[in-house]
């Protein structure tokens, strides 16, 4: 009972590129966020306990955000998939791809991605839809959303280089 207690409700973290470039989690560091691409990490096994609790978190981050073309799903933290949680992340993607929203997954263990594609979860999300990186997801997002839409993101990796060169240079008058 303390370990399903314990599991229920995992680290979820809305991530956002920090000025030295690294992704960190925004309520921890006050980042800003792309209103266009959304990169969230799931801490913990998704399984029947917890899988609600990782649909709220993602529903509640696309409620939150109306622009929001994007949401990348980090799956670096899950080490466990079961029935549950696989349908989970079926539902979403059907839901979230009517309302405009694409889901895109990256850095899921092979373990995971074995599970995606036995149950054909893989083929059905489609495998243009997982990326080895953030990065290589999050580039895939620009090249669709476009270079203007990306110009001013704190996503965008040209922007923390940009704030970190402007906190570390002083101005000259």
């Amino acid at each position: 009972g303390l370990f399903l207690f314990r599991s229920m409700r995992p680290r979820v973290a809305v991530l956002s590129r920090f000025h030295d470039g690294t992704m960190r989690d925004i309520s921890v560091h006050h980042l800003p966020t792309s209103p266009k691409i959304s990169v969230m990490r799931f801490d913990g096994s998704l399984y029947f306990a917890n899988a609600g609790y990782f649909e709220t978190r993602v529903l509640e981050v696309v409620a939150a955000n109306p622009e929001l073309r994007y949401i990348v799903i980090d799956g670096q933290g899950i080490n466990q998939l079961d029935a549950t949680g696989e349908a989970v992340i079926g539902s979403l993607y059907e839901h979230l791809e009517t309302a405009g929203v694409s889901v895109l997954i990256t850095r899921g263990k092979a373990q995971i991605m074995q599970i995606f594609e036995r149950s054909g979860l893989k083929e059905e999300i489609g495998s243009e839809n997982f990326f080895r990186t953030r990065t290589e997801a999050i580039e895939y997002a620009r090249e669709r959303l476009g270079d203007q839409a990306m110009a001013d993101s704190p996503l965008n990796p040209a922007q923390s280089v940009r704030r970190t060169r402007t906190e570390i240079t002083p101005e000259i008058s």
